[in-house]
């Protein structure tokens, strides 16, 4: 059976030459809701890099500053894989897929909960490749609960 899911883009692709999950850190790109679950598509880990003599570690684009994010709007993946290759920079990130099942359950002073669901998923480390494996693992998961 084919299906076709509905994946609303929250972050576009920025550019070709920019698939690395550092031009995309702590934003949530893809997202299916179906019926009571919603599959979201994110960037996880951690940048760590040392550039022009100033050290940062990037959890999530909340915390860069201005001088962080001009280098990293310059960096290309064949740049951050040769400073990686001279030991300048350290990337711990990826893209995962996260599944959250909204429940009827009602928590006290809280309200309705939706639960993280226990469903293991690979990590990606390339936006086109990730937004892929993203709809082919969420069509997957959906045939396999119809059944």
């Amino acid at each position: 059976m084919n299906i076709s899911i509905p994946v609303k883009i929250i972050t576009p692709k920025i550019a070709l030459n920019k698939q690395n999950s550092l031009f995309y850190a702590g934003k949530n790109i893809a997202e299916v809701k179906i019926l009571n679950r919603t599959y979201v598509l994110r960037t996880y880990g951690q940048y760590q890099f040392s550039l022009e003599n100033q050290t940062m570690t990037i959890e999530s684009d909340d915390n860069l500053d201005d001088k962080a994010r001009a280098i990293i709007s310059k960096l290309t993946d064949y740049l951050i894989k040769h400073i990686d290759d001279q030991g300048n920079i350290q990337n711990w990130g990826w893209f995962g897929i996260n599944a959250w099942e909204s429940t009827q359950v009602s928590v006290p002073w809280v309200g309705k909960q939706d639960t993280l669901l226990p469903i293991v998923f690979n990590c990606y480390s390339k936006y086109d490749v990730a937004l892929k494996a993203f709809i082919k693992e969420v069509t997957k998961n959906i045939q396999g609960a119809q059944k």
